[in-house]
Parts: C-alpha cells; structure tokens; sequence
C-alpha cells in the first residue's frame, strides 16, 4: 500500500512521516520520504515544473520505480506500506489516484505565519511568496478533502498537541501500519532528534511586525481557507 501525506513545504510533514516510518511495517523512498527524489523518476518529478498541476507526470514509469524500491525493501525487512510525501503530490492527487488504486491519502497543513516563517529560515524566500503558495496548497488540499477518499485530515498542530491520540487516528486510517511509537525521537533536518513537539510559536516569533503584516495583508481575502484547517489571522 501506498500512504500518501499531501502537505504544503515546510509544514512540519518530515516529522509526521518520521513517526510514520517508527510503524515495523512502513518504508519510505528517497530522502525525507520524498519520492520525487529517487534518482529513477528525479528527472521529472523534482524538475522545474513540479509545482505546474498542468503538467503530466510519467506516472506508469514513476510507480514502476517505486515499486521496485518497495519489493527491494520488503524483501530485506517485510515493510508493506510506502510512506511518501513529496510536496507537489497535492497539485496532482486525481492523477496518483487513477495510478495508485492501492493507497490511501492523508491531508496535512500547518499555521501560515509559521510555514512562511521556516521557508524564510530555510531558503531565504520572502514570506509573501511563501504565504502566497500556502494559499495555493490550502485551496488545493480543501479540493482534494471533497474530491479524492479515502483521506485522513491532520494538521501539524492537531499532531503536536496529542502525538498519541494521532497516532491511533493513523492507525485506524492506516491499520496496515501495525503500531507507531508517538514518543519516539524524531531525526529532523538539523535539528536535536526529539518527540513530536510544536514548534510555531518559536518560528513565528522570528517574524517583523512588518513581515507579520505583510503575510496577513495577503491572507485576508481568503480567511475562509485559514478557517477550514482551523487556523485565524494574527492579530496586527
């Protein structure tokens, strides 16, 4: 089985897959459990237009690819699912679920404010153009809860405030996972490996008053999208 996490960038998803990947039955391919990645299907998948939803991936070829991973993996440790969440999948998830008719899809976001304030850290991108594509990724996702099942909804928050409760949320999506360890220490980019913790007030306290502003100007029109994932303005 495929489990496919459809999340915006910097949203926290690493951590999930990582607590994902504790399950004895879950793999994943290429790094951060990013398929994309994987050298077979890079070419392609990680190319300049991986975020154009009008773009046509070799999906035949990319789940030829990966499933030749997933039998090489369950040869050596029996892992059965493949956790994988490349970002752009959530442009595209009407396409992987005519290619994949074994999977099943979690829908995952975080808080604005502390997306745009990680892609800053991270890549240096300036929080309009992340707020921006945060939209784009919310619209998209608020489309596929309507359009694609099964799904599970999450968000980085839900997650961090009861790492328990979401792993048996999972679990009950997801029963071919066996078990997940919610207290185990996750290995995050660069950071200390730790437990699930919530980290958005820290990030977002990076953030100017003029930076903070700017990505609400930009949010406003489109509150509804925060409120759907359970998520407001802040206050300016």
């Amino acid at each position: 089985m495929f489990l496919f996490v459809l999340n915006p960038q910097n949203s926290g998803s690493t951590a999930f897959a990582r607590l994902l990947l504790t399950s004895p039955f879950a793999m994943s391919i290429g790094r951060n459990a990013e398929g994309q990645r994987h050298r077979a299907v890079r070419d392609r998948m990680f190319g300049e237009d991986r975020w154009n939803a009008e773009a046509t991936m070799p999906w035949e070829r990319i789940k030829r690819r990966w499933t030749e991973a997933w039998r090489a993996a369950h040869t050596a440790t029996g892992a059965t699912v493949v956790v994988e969440k490349s970002p752009p999948n959530l442009v595209r998830a009407a396409a992987i679920a005519d290619a994949f008719p074994n999977r099943r899809f979690i829908v995952w976001n975080r808080n604005p404010y502390a997306v745009a304030a990680s892609c800053r850290k991270r890549y240096g991108r300036a929080v309009e153009e992340s707020a921006a594509h945060w939209l784009v990724c919310a619209a998209a996702l608020l489309a596929l809860r309507a359009d694609v099942s099964p799904i599970l909804s999450l968000t980085y928050e839900q997650a961090c405030a009861n790492p328990a409760a979401a792993a048996e949320d999972v679990l009950a999506f997801a029963p071919e996972l066996g078990a997940l360890d919610a207290t185990a220490p996750l290995e995050i980019k660069d950071y200390p490996a730790a437990p699930l913790r919530d980290c958005n007030t820290e990030q977002i306290a990076t953030l100017s008053r003029s930076e903070m502003d700017a990505i609400t100007a930009l949010l406003a029109p489109r509150r509804m999208l925060l409120e759907v994932f359970g998520y407001d303005l802040e206050a300016t």
